[in-house]
């Protein structure tokens, strides 16, 4: 009475003994371990390429920021290029996006086409204007512009047009909205007339130090494999 049986100490023992040898195992090998490492290494060196290319891209836009803009006949542009496109104004196509808010005023930005020389209709968001005053035509000349990356935005449901006001932008919906070709590109207008429109742009957000600490924040976890890696090792029996 209260002694063991036999066979119950030798399955405790045997269950006790694969316990040990499988817990040695994994200090031994701790391969998730070496995974997580590698793996946390190779996404903080991919951000810090992330950040170098979007560095380049500032500096780009810098630098162009310096220069005279170029003449623009037609064709493909990148963004954030400043230049001096050559058409005509199709100012009965112009178009508002709405509700677009400045300063905690409500109104809307005023969008016209532009038709290059080659036919390519580009579109110009001329600037801002307060809810109940009638948009401006456009200017008698052309002035100069910068081409923008198009609107990224997310939509819980359909938004159709009402009227001449749109409030998202994608190139499909403003050529069905207008009546055009498919636009090439979407740009701001940098010049003109004093239109009452507001062109206060702010500057592009190449995001830079967003990558940079996703880097850290990565080569940070990698530290902490290592340490643990380390922790482990010591930990193991000889």
């Amino acid at each position: 009475m209260g002694s063991s049986s036999p066979s119950s100490v030798t399955v405790s023992s045997h269950a006790s003994t694969a316990t040990g040898t499988l817990h040695r195992s994994q200090i031994k090998k701790p391969w998730f371990l070496y995974a997580l490492i590698g793996l946390t290494l190779l996404l903080g060196v991919w951000q810090a390429y992330r950040a170098h290319y979007k560095q380049g891209l500032a500096d780009a836009y810098a630098a162009g920021q310096q220069l005279a803009p170029r003449t623009w006949h037609g064709g493909p542009l990148a963004d954030w290029q400043r230049v001096q496109p050559q058409g005509r104004w199709l100012g009965d196509k112009t178009f508002q996006l709405a509700p677009r808010f400045h300063e905690g005023r409500p109104g809307s930005e005023v969008v016209t086409p532009l038709a290059l020389v080659s036919g390519e209709i580009v579109l110009v968001n001329r600037g801002w204007i307060a809810d109940g005053q009638t948009p401006p035509a456009a200017p008698a000349t052309v002035p100069q512009i910068e081409t923008q990356s198009w609107p990224r935005f997310f939509e819980l449901g359909p938004t159709p047009p009402q009227g001449r006001r749109l409030q998202n932008l994608t190139a499909e919906r403003a050529a069905q909205l207008a009546g055009t070709a498919l636009p090439i590109a979407y740009a701001h207008q940098l010049d003109g007339a004093a239109d009452g429109l507001l062109r206060d742009w702010p500057k592009p957000d190449f995001k830079v130090a967003r990558h940079l600490g996703y880097m850290l924040t990565w080569w940070a976890c990698s530290l902490c494999g290592l340490l643990l890696l380390r922790r482990l090792k010591q930990g193991a029996p000889r």
